[in-house]
């Protein structure tokens, strides 16, 4: 229990006091464009944390949602779940995106393109019986919702 305490308080200190190191070092000054560039990519990684994280959340709970409403239990007929996971990954994606970016975006576009993504996707692979197309939709709706916020946030 000790162990894994202190393994957990060095990882949550080390990359402050590495940080730290670096900030205040005479002679290493960088150009400010290769410091925004630096920081852009890194914005964009937790982006897509975030919203990965919304990803999972919204397809669960939205599974679970639906497949409630929808009442039946067996696994063959599981409509209810897959468009309850398509709704839960619509809303919970750009919310989750747009917290990350520090409310910084625009959610109400995020959240209008990843609706019409997600419905997009859903009807087509409905229509052309192909279930890869549906669980292509919150790949595309996470695509779509960062960069909206990466563009939108400036």
């Amino acid at each position: 229990m000790r162990f894994t305490l202190v393994l957990w308080i060095l990882v949550l200190i080390c990359p402050l006091s590495v940080a730290a190191q670096h900030e205040g070092e005479p002679g290493l000054s960088l150009p400010e464009d290769t410091v925004a560039i630096a920081h852009s990519r890194q914005d964009a990684g937790s982006l897509l944390l975030a919203g990965t994280g919304g990803m999972l959340v919204g397809a669960f709970g939205g599974g679970l949602i639906g497949a409630e409403i929808d009442g039946d239990s067996g696994l063959d007929a599981a409509e209810g779940a897959v468009i309850g996971g398509v709704i839960g990954t619509s809303l919970a994606i750009p919310a989750a995106v747009h917290l990350a970016n520090g409310s910084r975006g625009n959610l109400r576009r995020s959240m209008l393109v990843s609706t019409l993504v997600g419905g997009a996707l859903l009807g087509l692979g409905i229509a052309v019986e192909r279930g890869e197309l549906v669980l292509a939709a919150p790949l595309a709706q996470l695509i779509a919702s960062v960069l909206i916020e990466r563009d939108s946030g400036r």
